[in-house]
């Protein structure tokens, strides 16, 4: 969309173009662990002493395996229950 300024600015004729930014709509993961992944991460359940780092690697390979255009902390928050960007 463009509109001339020259009526707001009469010493010049600007052309400002205004874009219509769109919203990401961000995918929601189920906040229910999938089975798969329950039984992928049982070996390795005595590597991670409390059950809090247990539960946020099962949350972090969550955000991995969803559809997500770009997979860092912000996006993985944003999309998968019961994470934040902080853990």
């Amino acid at each position: 969309m463009c509109m001339k300024t020259s009526a707001i600015f009469p010493l010049r004729a600007i052309t400002v173009v205004v874009s219509r930014m769109k919203t990401p709509v961000v995918p929601k993961a189920s906040p229910d662990v999938l089975p798969e992944l329950a039984t992928y991460l049982e070996p390795f359940a005595p590597l991670f002493r409390r059950s809090t780092s247990r539960a946020s690697v099962e949350r972090y390979l969550t955000g991995l395996l969803t559809d997500l255009e770009r997979k860092n902390c912000d996006t993985i928050a944003a999309a998968v229950a019961g994470t934040s960007t902080e853990r």
